[in-house]
């Protein structure tokens, strides 16, 4: 699946092949980091690759894996299709709420309960809260 090479310097990467198919290797440079943490990564890079290749969600865990990364790893993630990218900081709450509602694949009595928490969330915060 994935492989963790060492550069000159100490610094690592991660190289896969690309998830639309082709013959292409794609590379997540990690930086001077351990070993350690390059293999921790490398085995989440390998779930992440195996949620795209499923179909599935990701775990619990790497999705909170996920979600801790600094904003330029996730990027980097996010550059060679493994997660979304993440939202711009200066959304406001209701722009938020807006793409969320339209992307959400469920029952309309599930919507409903979903527009009742939209709704409080707005009431409490605003509609021109940053997200951030």
């Amino acid at each position: 699946m994935a492989s963790l090479s060492k550069d000159a310097g100490g610094k690592k990467r991660i190289t896969f092949n690309a998830l639309d198919g082709s013959d292409k290797r794609v590379t997540i440079r990690l930086g001077k980091v351990s070993v350690k943490i390059a293999e921790s990564f490398r085995t989440r890079v390998e779930a992440l690759i195996c949620a795209k290749d499923t179909g599935t969600t990701i775990d619990r865990e790497t999705s909170r894996w996920v979600a801790s990364l600094p904003d330029k790893m996730h990027e980097r993630l996010a550059r060679v299709g493994l997660v979304e990218p993440r939202a711009a900081r200066d959304d406001a709450l209701a722009e938020l709420i807006d793409r969320f509602v339209a992307q959400a694949d469920v029952k309309q009595a599930t919507l409903d309960a979903y527009r009742q928490t939209t709704n409080s969330l707005l009431d409490a915060f605003g509609a021109d809260t940053p997200v951030a």
